[in-house]
């Protein structure tokens, strides 16, 4: 296991700054692997992939853990309470993921545009694998806990994507920052689940009305730049890179990409009218599964009749 930083040479700032272009800086990549024909998915059960994941996937089910006993406890356990423990463990992910890879791209944006495709980094991968933990846990927590709905369905294939995105670069040794560029679309989810946990827990439309406003306005500015454009440059590059990469990988990016692209575009617009900014005189019920708030409202009516059913057993 190789834990050494790629050595990047002074004339590489010298040259012109290096916006969609053949990446052939074979230099800053893994120096046993040259060329990657196709994913060596064996490579992803190897000891220096396999038991990072299971311990960040354990990490993030402790955290989970620790918000459900010491957060929300004045909630009644319910649809509600489970969403903001949710929201909470996936707050810390977004945070740290984004957090990381915003200052990483502003302190190496000419490489993050120069070598999507080479550059490879050990101790730089466990980014990828804390994030492949997290993508585990959640798409588990939503099997075993969440309420089948077209959230949860759009959620999960989301998440199965990324893993599948993710697992490319363990599979092969290459696309490290390809995948930062993908995970770049955290920083948006800063905004998205604050502005979805002030929302359940109704603090949005009582004493936080004003930071809900502002968060509300914030995530909107942000997935522009860190989902839409993200997206564009990746699928920009896949087609710049075309010939410089295997098929498999360029199919695999194209139907992956086109699976965010489709989320985020739906997730955007449902954004757009649950905050008023578009159709706010239509009203959730006519926009039916389409809206934001139909789900939860449906699912809660259920726990309330479910309480009023038992309440009627017992007396």
């Amino acid at each position: 296991m190789d834990t050494r930083l790629p050595l990047i040479p002074g004339n590489f700032y010298a040259e012109p700054f290096p916006f969609l272009v053949v990446d052939n800086y074979t230099q800053f990549g893994d120096r046993s692997v040259v060329v990657a024909e196709i994913p060596d998915y064996r490579l992803v059960f190897t000891l220096n992939n396999f038991i990072p994941i299971v311990c960040y996937t354990l990490m993030w089910y402790s955290l989970n853990l620790m918000v459900n006993v010491y957060c929300w406890t004045s909630w009644k356990e319910g649809f509600r309470r489970r969403r903001l423990v949710n929201l909470t463990t996936s707050l810390a992910h977004s945070t740290i993921s984004g957090v990381f890879l915003f200052v990483y791209f502003c302190r190496n944006t000419r490489l993050m545009f120069a070598s999507p495709y080479h550059y490879y980094s050990f101790l730089e991968l466990q980014i990828i694998l804390i994030s492949m933990g997290y993508f585990i846990y959640d798409s588990l927590d939503m099997i075993f806990n969440e309420t089948l709905n077209v959230s949860s369905v759009v959620l999960m294939i989301h998440h199965v994507c990324s893993i599948i995105f993710l697992t490319v670069v363990l599979a092969s040794h290459k696309f490290l920052l390809y995948a930062y560029w993908a995970l770049m679309m955290e920083v948006s989810s800063i905004f998205l689940h604050c502005r979805g946990i002030l929302n359940q827990s109704k603090l949005s439309t009582t004493s936080m009305i004003s930071l809900y406003k502002v968060v509300s306005y914030v995530n909107i500015v942000l997935f522009v730049p860190f989902r839409f454009f993200t997206q564009a440059f990746l699928m920009l590059w896949s087609f710049v890179n075309l010939y410089n990469i295997n098929w498999v990988f360029f199919t695999m990016s194209m139907i992956c990409n086109l699976c965010f692209l489709a989320t985020n575009c739906a997730l955007f617009l449902r954004l757009l009218h649950s905050d008023g900014f578009i159709c706010d005189k239509v009203t959730s019920d006519n926009l039916g599964v389409f809206a934001e708030d139909v789900e939860y409202k449906q699912v809660e009516k259920g726990e309330l009749l479910q309480d009023h059913d038992d309440y009627d057993r017992n007396t």
